[in-house]
Protein backbone atom coordinates (compact mmCIF):
# COMPACT_ATOMS: atom_id res chain seq x y z
CA UNK A 1 0.00 0.00 0.00
CA UNK A 2 1.21 3.29 -0.57
CA UNK A 3 2.20 5.87 2.35
CA UNK A 4 -0.14 8.49 1.11
CA UNK A 5 -2.92 6.00 0.88
CA UNK A 6 -2.12 4.29 4.71
CA UNK A 7 -2.01 8.07 5.62
CA UNK A 8 -5.41 8.73 4.38
CA UNK A 9 -6.73 5.51 5.68
CA UNK A 10 -5.21 6.00 9.34
CA UNK A 11 -6.73 9.45 9.27
CA UNK A 12 -10.58 7.71 8.58
CA UNK A 13 -10.09 5.44 11.30
CA UNK A 14 -9.20 7.73 13.49
CA UNK A 15 -12.18 9.78 12.84
CA UNK A 16 -14.70 7.40 11.96
CA UNK A 17 -16.00 7.49 15.25
CA UNK A 18 -16.80 11.43 15.25
CA UNK A 19 -20.08 12.13 17.04
CA UNK A 20 -22.84 13.01 14.63
CA UNK A 21 -23.25 16.12 16.05
CA UNK A 22 -21.30 19.37 17.87
CA UNK A 23 -22.35 21.51 20.22
CA UNK A 24 -22.09 24.91 18.64
CA UNK A 25 -21.86 28.36 21.09
CA UNK A 26 -23.90 31.17 20.55
CA UNK A 27 -21.52 33.84 18.84
CA UNK A 28 -21.77 37.76 20.64
CA UNK A 29 -22.90 40.10 18.56
CA UNK A 30 -19.80 41.34 17.09
CA UNK A 31 -18.62 38.28 14.74
CA UNK A 32 -14.75 39.61 13.88
CA UNK A 33 -14.43 35.84 12.35
CA UNK A 34 -16.79 32.57 12.18
CA UNK A 35 -15.92 29.15 10.11
CA UNK A 36 -17.95 26.23 10.58
CA UNK A 37 -15.28 24.34 7.53
CA UNK A 38 -18.65 23.36 5.65
CA UNK A 39 -17.74 21.29 2.43
CA UNK A 40 -20.03 19.54 -0.03
CA UNK A 41 -17.94 16.02 -0.69
CA UNK A 42 -14.17 16.59 -1.84
CA UNK A 43 -11.71 16.64 0.83
CA UNK A 44 -10.71 20.65 1.14
CA UNK A 45 -7.01 21.82 2.27
CA UNK A 46 -7.54 24.75 4.12
CA UNK A 47 -3.40 25.47 4.28
CA UNK A 48 -2.10 24.41 1.18
CA UNK A 49 -0.55 21.31 -0.49
CA UNK A 50 0.81 23.00 -3.93
CA UNK A 51 4.10 22.00 -3.28
CA UNK A 52 4.42 22.87 0.09
CA UNK A 53 4.02 26.64 -0.96
CA UNK A 54 0.56 27.16 0.72
CA UNK A 55 -0.47 29.20 -2.11
CA UNK A 56 -3.78 27.40 -2.20
CA UNK A 57 -4.75 28.37 1.73
CA UNK A 58 -8.58 29.27 1.87
CA UNK A 59 -10.54 31.52 3.48
CA UNK A 60 -12.99 31.01 6.22
CA UNK A 61 -16.54 31.01 4.46
CA UNK A 62 -18.39 32.53 7.08
CA UNK A 63 -17.74 36.29 8.18
CA UNK A 64 -13.75 37.15 7.91
CA UNK A 65 -13.46 40.94 8.77
CA UNK A 66 -9.75 40.80 8.81
CA UNK A 67 -9.52 38.84 5.23
CA UNK A 68 -6.86 36.39 6.32
CA UNK A 69 -6.70 33.02 4.87
CA UNK A 70 -6.01 30.11 7.01
CA UNK A 71 -1.77 29.01 7.98
CA UNK A 72 -0.43 26.04 8.64
CA UNK A 73 2.00 26.57 12.26
CA UNK A 74 4.87 23.54 12.47
CA UNK A 75 3.91 20.17 11.52
CA UNK A 76 5.02 17.34 9.20
CA UNK A 77 5.47 18.62 5.47
CA UNK A 78 3.16 15.19 4.28
CA UNK A 79 0.17 16.14 5.95
CA UNK A 80 -1.86 19.75 6.18
CA UNK A 81 -5.02 20.45 7.95
CA UNK A 82 -8.20 19.99 5.78
CA UNK A 83 -12.16 19.64 5.40
CA UNK A 84 -12.78 16.31 5.34
CA UNK A 85 -14.48 14.51 2.39
CA UNK A 86 -17.56 13.26 2.70
CA UNK A 87 -16.22 9.61 2.22
CA UNK A 88 -13.54 10.57 5.28
CA UNK A 89 -15.82 10.13 8.08
CA UNK A 90 -19.58 11.34 9.62
CA UNK A 91 -20.09 14.04 10.11
CA UNK A 92 -17.23 15.76 7.78
CA UNK A 93 -17.48 19.22 8.26
CA UNK A 94 -15.12 20.25 10.56
CA UNK A 95 -10.94 20.88 10.52
CA UNK A 96 -9.22 18.11 10.87
CA UNK A 97 -5.49 19.17 11.24
CA UNK A 98 -3.77 15.72 10.08
CA UNK A 99 -0.74 14.81 11.99
CA UNK A 100 -0.06 15.53 14.92
CA UNK A 101 2.20 18.81 16.56
CA UNK A 102 0.31 20.83 13.82
CA UNK A 103 -0.89 24.88 14.07
CA UNK A 104 -3.34 26.78 11.99
CA UNK A 105 -3.96 30.10 12.37
CA UNK A 106 -5.24 32.84 10.46
CA UNK A 107 -4.71 36.85 11.23
CA UNK A 108 -7.21 39.47 13.46
CA UNK A 109 -4.93 42.48 11.98
CA UNK A 110 -7.19 45.19 13.44
CA UNK A 111 -9.65 43.24 15.11
CA UNK A 112 -7.96 41.87 18.44
CA UNK A 113 -8.03 45.30 20.59
CA UNK A 114 -10.03 45.43 23.61
CA UNK A 115 -12.41 42.26 24.44
CA UNK A 116 -12.78 38.76 22.63
CA UNK A 117 -14.51 35.99 22.82
CA UNK A 118 -12.91 32.78 21.66
CA UNK A 119 -14.70 29.27 20.83
CA UNK A 120 -14.35 26.38 18.82
CA UNK A 121 -16.09 22.90 19.57
CA UNK A 122 -13.48 20.25 19.95
CA UNK A 123 -12.12 17.09 20.07
CA UNK A 124 -8.79 14.86 20.40
CA UNK A 125 -7.53 11.13 20.19
CA UNK A 126 -4.62 9.37 20.74
CA UNK A 127 -3.00 5.64 20.68
CA UNK A 128 -1.51 6.07 24.45
CA UNK A 129 -4.14 8.84 25.80
CA UNK A 130 -2.10 11.39 26.22
CA UNK A 131 -1.29 15.00 24.43
CA UNK A 132 -4.01 17.17 23.52
CA UNK A 133 -5.27 20.72 21.40
CA UNK A 134 -5.47 24.50 22.19
CA UNK A 135 -7.50 26.84 21.60
CA UNK A 136 -5.86 30.62 21.78
CA UNK A 137 -3.60 33.26 19.87
CA UNK A 138 -0.25 33.35 18.17
CA UNK A 139 1.97 36.28 18.14
CA UNK A 140 3.88 34.94 15.56
CA UNK A 141 3.86 32.08 13.17
CA UNK A 142 6.34 29.84 13.07
CA UNK A 143 7.27 28.08 9.62
CA UNK A 144 4.63 25.43 8.59
CA UNK A 145 6.72 22.30 8.69
CA UNK A 146 8.75 22.54 11.26
CA UNK A 147 8.46 20.11 13.80
CA UNK A 148 8.47 20.61 17.33
CA UNK A 149 7.07 24.01 17.43
CA UNK A 150 3.37 24.16 17.32
CA UNK A 151 2.89 25.75 20.91
CA UNK A 152 5.75 28.57 20.24
CA UNK A 153 4.34 32.01 20.59
CA UNK A 154 0.91 30.62 21.08
CA UNK A 155 -0.93 31.72 24.25
CA UNK A 156 -4.04 30.07 24.83
CA UNK A 157 -5.81 26.87 26.86
CA UNK A 158 -4.97 23.61 26.36
CA UNK A 159 -7.42 20.68 26.78
CA UNK A 160 -5.12 17.52 27.47
CA UNK A 161 -6.19 13.50 28.08
CA UNK A 162 -5.08 12.31 31.26
CA UNK A 163 -6.52 9.04 30.90
CA UNK A 164 -9.53 6.84 29.02
CA UNK A 165 -12.38 9.11 29.87
CA UNK A 166 -10.69 12.13 31.69
CA UNK A 167 -8.31 15.14 31.53
CA UNK A 168 -6.99 18.48 32.37
CA UNK A 169 -7.05 21.62 31.43
CA UNK A 170 -4.24 24.39 31.46
CA UNK A 171 -3.39 28.04 30.72
CA UNK A 172 -0.21 28.74 28.14
CA UNK A 173 1.58 32.11 27.71
CA UNK A 174 4.15 32.46 24.72
CA UNK A 175 4.45 29.23 24.34
CA UNK A 176 4.97 27.90 28.30
CA UNK A 177 2.09 26.24 30.46
CA UNK A 178 1.43 28.45 33.87
CA UNK A 179 -0.38 27.46 37.01
CA UNK A 180 -1.39 24.59 38.07
CA UNK A 181 -3.94 21.74 35.52
CA UNK A 182 -7.46 21.75 36.33
CA UNK A 183 -9.12 18.48 36.18
CA UNK A 184 -12.22 18.05 33.93
CA UNK A 185 -14.28 14.96 34.73
CA UNK A 186 -14.30 13.59 30.88
CA UNK A 187 -12.60 14.06 27.95
CA UNK A 188 -13.30 11.13 26.11
CA UNK A 189 -11.68 10.72 22.75
CA UNK A 190 -13.49 11.58 19.42
CA UNK A 191 -16.01 13.16 21.10
CA UNK A 192 -16.73 17.45 20.15
CA UNK A 193 -16.80 19.30 23.55
CA UNK A 194 -17.36 23.32 23.07
CA UNK A 195 -14.41 25.22 24.59
CA UNK A 196 -14.75 29.17 25.52
CA UNK A 197 -13.01 32.34 27.15
CA UNK A 198 -13.13 36.21 27.19
CA UNK A 199 -9.74 37.69 26.31
CA UNK A 200 -9.47 41.67 27.66
CA UNK A 201 -6.00 42.78 25.59
CA UNK A 202 -5.89 45.92 27.54
CA UNK A 203 -5.17 44.13 30.84
CA UNK A 204 -4.03 41.04 29.54
CA UNK A 205 -6.18 38.62 31.77
CA UNK A 206 -8.66 35.70 30.59
CA UNK A 207 -11.99 35.12 32.30
CA UNK A 208 -15.39 33.02 32.28
CA UNK A 209 -13.41 30.14 31.03
CA UNK A 210 -16.17 27.28 29.84
CA UNK A 211 -15.32 23.59 28.80
CA UNK A 212 -18.27 21.66 27.96
CA UNK A 213 -20.70 24.28 28.69
CA UNK A 214 -19.48 24.56 32.43
CA UNK A 215 -17.24 27.24 34.29
CA UNK A 216 -13.90 25.99 34.89
CA UNK A 217 -12.41 27.88 38.01
CA UNK A 218 -8.53 28.24 39.09
CA UNK A 219 -7.37 29.28 36.14
CA UNK A 220 -5.93 32.62 35.35
CA UNK A 221 -3.77 34.62 32.12
CA UNK A 222 -2.18 38.32 32.36
CA UNK A 223 -0.33 37.82 29.23
CA UNK A 224 -3.36 37.98 26.53
CA UNK A 225 -2.37 41.35 25.35
CA UNK A 226 -2.80 42.64 21.68
CA UNK A 227 0.49 41.62 20.57
CA UNK A 228 0.21 38.37 22.05
CA UNK A 229 -3.13 38.38 20.13
CA UNK A 230 -2.75 38.75 17.01
CA UNK A 231 -3.57 35.41 15.25
CA UNK A 232 -6.41 33.35 16.22
CA UNK A 233 -5.19 29.90 16.45
CA UNK A 234 -6.21 25.95 17.36
CA UNK A 235 -3.30 23.21 17.77
CA UNK A 236 -2.87 19.82 18.50
CA UNK A 237 0.04 19.35 20.44
CA UNK A 238 1.35 15.96 21.75
CA UNK A 239 -0.26 12.20 22.16
CA UNK A 240 1.04 8.93 20.36
CA UNK A 241 -0.81 9.36 16.95
CA UNK A 242 -2.65 12.30 18.21
CA UNK A 243 -5.53 13.59 16.34
CA UNK A 244 -7.22 16.99 16.97
CA UNK A 245 -9.97 18.54 15.02
CA UNK A 246 -12.31 22.09 16.18
CA UNK A 247 -15.53 22.97 14.80
CA UNK A 248 -17.92 26.29 14.94
CA UNK A 249 -14.55 28.36 15.44
CA UNK A 250 -15.54 31.79 16.40
CA UNK A 251 -13.85 35.08 16.88
CA UNK A 252 -16.18 38.23 18.50
CA UNK A 253 -16.48 40.75 20.76
CA UNK A 254 -18.49 41.44 23.50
Amino acid sequence: MRISNLKASLHRAFFAGLMSCTIALSASAGVIIKDTFETQQDRVSLAGTVGNSYADSIAPAGTNLPGGKWTKVAGYDWSDPFIPASWDADPHNYCNLGEDLTGIAITLDGHNKGQLTISADITHSSSNNTGGVALGFYSELGKPNTRGEEMAHFSGIKVSENGADAGTIQVWENGEAVGEPVAIATFEQNKFYSLSYDVDTATGKIANVKFDGKEILGLAGTKFTADATKFAAFVQSGGQNGRGAMDNFVVSTP
